[in-house]
């Protein structure tokens, strides 16, 4: 052990460390960004909800998850059968099992309270963790070998309630009084206004000013258990092992289940901000809305054997099993129409905006159209050259069929599509692309050249044109007029009646596949094909690939949508910032920061998983009331592409300070670190339960480390959150490195921020100070900083000389290196 000052020397051992790390979590919380908080949106089905899972594979100590509560600080504890476990949306940390108190280990209530204490109630009683020491709370007058099971927990005002054997208890001081007494054990408890709600063997009672009302259960229920107490949509429920009951007018219904059933064992019970009331059954789940049927939710993920059901306050909602361990239900960014909606096949080809306002898809069943939340048949697959609707036009006096052999229109007023003669040359050909150019004339890319009908002509370009390969795929006219052809191998102008290949002299390459054509608002033109992007801007293509840090993708719709564009593709979609993209005509090797939205096969984890999208052609996407509406495989895939709120920022928590070769726990009043050790390690993490945040956040345990003149950031090994990736932080920074995007790294985006490279000298003693002085001038940080700073100050030029002399391996000034 290292040597510490004696109590005469005290100012020099203990400068103002609890200033300290109140300044240092300041300064990583500015470093992170913002949390989402938004609940689960109510109109969405359960199979369009996202759910991870976690199990004993991910560090879960036992697969059953009984009991779930959220702390002050963000973080999830988690109750099962082998003990306690923290859970910061990455890592689990377990918790000394209370069987070393002579406890039982089955935690089955968890309560965290204002003070930041955690609540635990088992099967033989009470326990309480603080500043991570866990102790008994006995029971007055129960004789302390008498067993004492607490079933349920809640919180009034400031006053821990307790469901004992024979009433309720509520914690004074350091031990549990009987506040209520009741005929019977008390199972569930519930605290709603200045009202308590006390559950127990067949009936429940109501607990208001000191005045008492017994509310029994209906005839055949007197032994049934009130084991979960709800308030929802201003009514009281009560869930037991007979059924669920509703309160209405001091009397008890019993409510039976979607399929009729009225006798099921109700597990657990929750409801959510939207006033929807979860419940779970040993075989599924179901919820009940305001004013519509309920949802019965069975054989998926998080439905199955349920033991707890929890909402967090950034909207999520968390279910406990007892055989599938942990998992959590969010609303992701995506819905899925299919055939539950009306398709007749879910294979989907193309989507255009129809000039009625509604949403038509081709696919392989023919055309359907969306209006009013349902598909509706438009064109049947039987009544086409050949059933699958590849591409579509969608005129005010006609739709235009382009299929996997020829083309059909389907004229306004008329019920059955019709194939014109004038068309007959395409019979045969796959139609990639229809478009109506601005000069009136209808062009058909096809695999068999384009074709262009224009005052009852029809004119056909391939090979002999001047086409390498007569494959068109995409169709596309520029602002300033010029039609663009995509190809399989390359791309092409028509312009006067020719066809020229342009970008040959530019940088873009000969026999590049065409695959998406995008016109940006600045006059830029994107390029997607052969799992590239190109970028025409400065009147040169620039290549954008893997090299810049972007995956590996076959690009079928490409979206300028606010600040980002959207790539959408076979494996996925991802938006780049459109900032960055201006910046590489003047400088090719800037990296971009792709951020991954739905992953459907990256190269890379990262975002939300989901299968996207299909085809290559013209209406590979349709952007519509802040929704990217994509044909897939499985239906219509509905993605969200408005920003999504701001929600609270959790603070950091400093778990340890590792000084030399010694190990400090954080203490409320400070830390006495030792004066010799010449290395200084602060482990913090920050809870990352949210998906929908910034996928490049802290996620988990992450330490700074003092050696010399740096400070290097570490990530400790940590499972990554399912879905999307653990957080890389730079792998080297300090005053003389200062923080970058570091090109090709994922997660480094959002983590990382500039700090200044002008020169900061440090004073001796003080290796912490330059988060105090650098980061302000840049990053504008808070109070805190500012004061930890002045108090650093202040006691550095108050301690005696021996204190300011300078540690072994410090220099006396710190300042960037070239």
């Amino acid at each position: 052990m290292g040597n510490h000052a004696s109590a005469s020397q005290r100012t020099c051992a203990r400068p103002p460390g609890k200033a300290l790390l109140r300044g240092l979590a300041a300064v990583l919380l500015g470093l992170l960004p913002c949390l989402q908080a938004l609940a689960l949106t109510p109109d969405k089905p359960y199979r369009d909800y996202v759910v991870d899972t976690w199990d004993v594979a991910q560090g879960l100590p036992q697969i059953s998850v009984m009991a779930i509560t959220q702390d002050a600080e963000g973080r999830l504890w988690l109750a099962t059968q082998a003990g306690l476990a923290r859970f910061d949306g990455v890592r689990f940390e377990p918790v000394s099992r209370p069987r070393v108190l002579g406890l039982d280990n089955m935690a089955q209530a968890l309560l965290p309270d204002r003070q930041g204490r955690l609540w635990i109630g088992t099967p033989q009683g009470l326990l309480v963790l603080a500043h991570g020491q866990l102790r008994t709370v006995p029971a007055d007058p129960i004789p302390s070998a008498r067993r004492f099971p607490v079933n349920a927990l809640a919180l009034a005002g400031d006053t821990v309630l307790a469901a004992g054997p024979d009433g309720v208890y509520s914690v004074v001081g350091e031990r549990l009084r009987r506040l209520h007494a009741l005929p019977g054990p008390v199972t569930g408890l519930l605290v709603q206004g200045d009202t308590l709600w006390a559950g127990s063997p067949g009936q429940v009672t109501r607990i208001q000013r000191g005045q008492r009302q017994v509310l029994p259960f209906p005839a055949g229920l007197e032994r049934a258990d009130a084991d979960h107490l709800v308030w929802c949509d201003g009514t009281l429920w009560a869930g037991t092992r007979s059924g669920l009951l509703r309160l209405r007018d001091q009397q008890w219904d019993l409510v039976a289940g979607q399929q009729g059933e009225r006798q099921r064992a109700i597990e657990a019970l929750a409801c959510d901000r939207d006033g929807n009331l979860w419940l779970a059954t040993p075989h599924y789940l179901e919820r009940l809305f305001p004013g519509r049927p309920p949802e019965h939710i069975e054989h998926q993920p998080g439905s199955r054997n349920v033991r707890v059901i929890f909402e967090d306050r950034e909207g999520s909602l968390w279910t406990g099993s007892l055989t599938d361990g942990l998992a959590r239900i969010w609303n992701g960014r995506t819905r899925l129409l299919s055939t539950p909606e009306g398709l007749t096949s879910a294979l989907l080809w193309t989507v255009v905006a129809s000039p009625d306002g509604s949403v038509l898809a081709g696919g392989s069943d023919g055309v359907a159209r969306w209006q009013a939340g349902r598909f509706t048949p438009v064109v049947r697959g039987s009544a086409l050259p050949h059933p699958a609707a590849y591409s579509l036009l969608a005129e005010p006096d006609a739709l235009w069929i382009g299929t996997r052999s020829g083309v059909a229109v389907l004229r306004r007023g008329q019920r059955q599509p019709e194939r014109p003669p004038l068309l007959a040359p395409l019979q045969g050909a796959q139609v990639h692309a229809i478009l109506r150019t601005r000069d009136g004339a209808l062009w058909f890319g096809t695999t068999q050249g384009a074709f262009r009908l224009w005052q009852g002509r029809l004119q056909r370009y391939d090979a002999q044109a001047g086409l390498t390969d007569p494959r068109v795929r995409i169709l596309y006219q520029t602002r300033d007029g010029r039609l663009l052809l995509g190809t399989t191998q390359g791309l092409y102008a028509w312009q006067n009646g020719t066809l020229q290949p342009i970008g040959r002299q530019t940088g873009l390459p000969d026999g590049v596949g065409v695959t998406a054509l995008l016109e940006l608002d600045d006059g830029g033109l994107v390029l997607g094909g052969d799992q590239h992007l190109w970028l025409y801007a400065q009147r040169r293509w620039h290549e954008l690939a893997q090299s810049h840090g972007l995956p590996s993708n076959v690009p079928t719709h490409l979206a300028e949508i606010g600040d980002d564009l959207w790539v959408a593709g076979t494996q996925g979609i991802y938006r780049l910032p459109l900032r960055e993209l201006r910046r590489i005509p003047h400088s090719p090797a800037t990296p971009l920061q792709a951020r991954i939205v739905i992953n459907s096969g990256f190269d890379r984890p990262g975002g939300q998983p989901g299968k996207c999208c299909n085809g290559a052609g013209n209406g590979r996407g349709l952007l519509r009331d802040g929704l990217l509406w994509l044909p897939t495989r499985e239906g219509m895939l509905q993605v969200s592409a408005a920003p999504l709120p701001a929600g609270p920022a959790w603070p950091l928590r400093i778990e340890r300070v590792v000084a030399g070769q010694q190990t400090f726990l954080p203490e409320p009043n400070g830390l006495r670190l030792p004066l010799e050790a010449r290395s200084l390690k602060i482990e913090f993490s920050a809870p990352a339960l949210d998906p929908r945040a910034c996928p490049t956040c802290t996620t988990g345990w992450s330490a700074m480390t003092a050696t010399g003149r740096l400070w290097t950031p570490q990530v400790s090994a940590a499972s990554p959150m399912p879905g999307w990736h653990q957080a890389i932080i730079c792998s080297s920074w300090s005053i003389a490195t200062p923080m970058r995007h570091w090109p090709g790294r994922p997660g480094c985006g959002c983590m990382c921020r500039r700090i200044s490279t002008r020169p900061r000298h440090l004073r001796p003693y003080l290796p912490w100070c330059w988060l105090c002085w650098c980061l302000p001038a840049t990053t504008g940080c808070n109070t805190d900083i500012a004061a930890s700073a002045k108090n650093w100050n202040a006691w550095y030029r108050n301690a005696p000389r021996p204190c300011r002399k300078p540690m072994p391996g410090w220099n006396n000034s710190v300042s960037p290196t070239p």
